[in-house]
């Protein structure tokens, strides 16, 4: 009988070799060396729904609805794109497929789709395990959280993801959350600058680091160094 761990090695060793026959060295060997060694610090932030924040605008106008079928095409199309922007989509791409219930997109005003992102409930608490592994804290009760932002290129500096975060947010809430979690990779200052025109703040630390292709998730609180370097950076 083949185990759990030894079908989930093989699967990631054909993945390679798909990488590699498909032209994708370059996307195979920064895999390779980031499992070998890598660390990533995430902030975990988090907003409180019963505090009202003025809404961020922008610079075109948006609405927010359920994604369609036919918005996937649109928004996660291949066409004109780098290697790393391909990878980027897959990855996209890949977690609509996963089933999970609620994601909404931000369409203009005639109904283009420009940004992407999930509300994950604690209802599919065990779905995100399996999707995601020991990435996020289980959700409490009338907790959400928000992943999956994803923005076409076409859109990038009309200041629509702060808006539309913004929007969704309070989708949640209206499915019954009061609180609502996202995880920032700690260097990117222009989501987290996004994040907090939007009312999230800091109030946890995720370092992830790959030995030898075993992977280490931990949550620690935050220190008062790195609100430091968070507060400078995002004012």
């Amino acid at each position: 009988m083949v185990s759990k761990t030894n079908k989930s090695n093989f699967a990631k060793v054909k993945k390679g070799i798909s990488l590699i026959r498909t032209g994708h060295f370059k996307t195979f060997y920064q895999t390779l060396i980031k499992r070998i060694y890598s660390s990533k610090l995430s902030l975990g932030l988090h907003r409180d729904m019963s505090t009202e924040f003025p809404p961020p605008k922008a610079k075109i106008d948006i609405s927010i609805r359920p994604l369609k079928e036919q918005d996937v095409s649109l928004l996660l199309s291949l066409d004109g794109l780098n290697e790393a922007e391909t990878k980027m989509v897959k990855v996209q791409r890949n977690l609509i497929n996963a089933g999970f219930n609620n994601c909404y997109v931000a369409v203009t005003g005639d109904d283009t789709p420009c940004y992407m992102q999930l509300i994950l409930s604690p209802s599919e608490n065990s779905k995100i395990r399996q999707y995601f592994g020991m990435l996020f804290p289980t959700l409490l009760e009338n907790e959400a959280l928000l992943e999956g932002a994803f923005m076409h290129q076409t859109f990038r500096g009309q200041k629509v993801m702060p808006d539309a975060m913004h929007r969704i947010s309070q989708k949640a809430r209206e499915m019954g959350a009061d609180s609502v979690i996202t995880f920032v990779t700690a260097n990117n200052i222009p989501s987290l600058r996004g994040c907090k025109s939007c009312g999230f703040s800091p109030y946890v630390v995720r370092k992830e680091k790959w030995i030898l292709f075993r992977h280490y998730i931990s949550f620690q609180a935050i220190s008062p160094e790195i609100l430091v370097d968070y507060n400078t950076a995002t004012n």
